[in-house]
């Protein structure tokens, strides 16, 4: 599996359990209303101001995946592929040098 097909699904569990908290909250603020310990105006003001945060952090969310997974790979040390292109034409360069040592013997 890929980097993109992990980060995708790993966005897409994280949008289900958005999906599952906010399905939970509505449930919570209807039972409130159906106590009479919460305004239908005032529930439903809630429900769209967190549907507006959502949104809101929703674009953050894969800028920031991306950067932790980015710090991660670093502190593994494992090479970007840019510093893999360049240690793969070092070893390009040593193995046509190596060619041509033997071809002069």
């Amino acid at each position: 599996m890929d980097s993109n097909a992990i980060l995708k699904q790993l966005l897409l569990s994280a949008v289900s359990a958005t999906s599952a908290v906010v399905d939970q909250l509505r449930k919570n603020l209807d039972e409130l209303v159906v106590q009479g310990r919460l305004n239908p105006e005032d529930a439903k003001q809630f429900l769209d101001d967190i549907f507006i945060r959502i949104r809101e952090e929703q674009g953050n969310l894969e800028d920031q995946f991306r950067k932790q997974v980015r710090i991660a790979l670093k502190e593994l040390e494992v090479p970007t592929q840019s510093e893999f292109e360049v240690l793969k034409a070092r070893l390009e360069q040593l193995e046509f040098q190596v060619r041509q040592l033997q071809d002069r013997r």
